[in-house]
């Protein structure tokens, strides 16, 4: 996590322009994957778990801009975490299309971990 020395806010727009990076980087690579042309079910995973991790991301930027007290920060950060997530399975099946289906149940698994964590600040 970045420092907030240049403040919250100054924080959170280097983050989301990591994010953004992120995001842009993941559209090439499921373009370079062909998933665009080839289509199907599969095809409609890939990109609904990049998608799912992109609007995770943004959701955390979000939930970042309007609460600036850092020990409520835990919560942005999961929808970090689990946006990252997200989007490199999503990536994984685009060139593995094999993997969908662990894919999704390490997806399941990671929100059950999440929710059963014992210290809901930790992440």
């Amino acid at each position: 996590m970045l420092p907030v020395r240049f403040g919250w806010r100054a924080s959170v727009a280097v983050s989301a322009g990591f994010a953004a990076t992120a995001g842009l980087a993941s559209a090439a690579l499921l373009g370079l994957a062909g998933l665009p042309a080839t289509g199907g079910l599969t095809a409609a995973a890939a990109v609904a778990l990049a998608a799912l991790g992109l609007g995770s991301l943004a959701y955390a930027h979000r939930v970042m801009l309007a609460d600036e007290r850092e020990s409520e920060a835990h919560h942005a950060i999961s929808h970090v975490v689990r946006g990252y997530v997200l989007l490199h399975l999503g990536e994984a099946c685009a060139f593995a299309p094999r993997l969908v289906g662990p894919a999704l149940l390490y997806a399941a698994l990671f929100e059950v971990a999440l929710a059963l964590r014992p210290e809901r600040t930790q992440i």
